[in-house]
């Protein structure tokens, strides 16, 4: 089978986490499409796109610009380098930028949104485009497990279960602050009960 067909040219918008190490993964995804005909968009803050070397014809860079601040200039508009108590506000003015990636949507028209699990409204704003959408974890397997877990245990302890302890209660004591904001955003998104810290679950 021909892989140039696959895609045959559909479109795809790519939203990443205005991380780098989301970033990454996303952009190797990119590739990927690119290479079975997709043609792909990556969207991200002008400041992370600086530092993806593209060489792929049918992968295109897209700016998205975030609110600006006296707190969160646009050089901030990472957390490359971002000092960590301006993590809340990062994210903060993610979410703002509701209008600009819908209005993203509206220029590009893409078949398909693949968009990371720390930007769920993504979903619900595609949705307004008739643009389906596909979640995408970047974190590693067990923190993964953890979220699920967690998602899990707070629907069951809604519905009257029993709450069962995750199997190894080691992780939630040493999951990086990143990986603990991962898990609270996930659970705010899916309506669940946001922990105080993963030490205390």
């Amino acid at each position: 089978m021909d892989t140039q067909s696959v895609g045959n040219g559909q479109r795809v918008l790519i939203f990443p986490f205005v991380a780098m190490g989301h970033i990454t993964p996303f952009f190797e995804l990119a590739k990927k499409l690119s290479q079975r005909g997709f043609h792909v968009y990556l969207l991200s803050t002008p400041i992370n796109l600086t530092f993806i070397h593209n060489t792929h014809s049918s992968i295109h860079l897209v700016e998205l610009h975030l609110p600006e601040s006296p707190d969160l200039p646009p050089h901030r508009h990472t957390t490359n380098g971002l000092p960590p108590h301006l993590n809340l506000t990062l994210q903060r003015a993610l979410r703002e930028s509701e209008p600009a990636f819908s209005d993203a949507l509206t220029t590009l028209r893409p078949n398909l949104l693949i968009y990371d699990a720390l930007n769920p409204w993504a979903a619900r704003v595609a949705e307004s485009h008739d643009v389906p959408a596909v979640q995408v974890f970047t974190s590693g397997a067990a923190s993964c497990s953890y979220v699920i877990h967690t998602l899990l245990r707070e629907e069951n302890a809604h519905d009257g279960g029993k709450e069962e302890e995750y199997p190894v209660s080691e992780l939630g004591r040493r999951l990086s602050f990143h990986d603990q904001e991962m898990i609270r955003t996930i659970i705010q998104a899916q309506g669940g009960i946001v922990l105080d810290g993963c030490r205390d679950t």
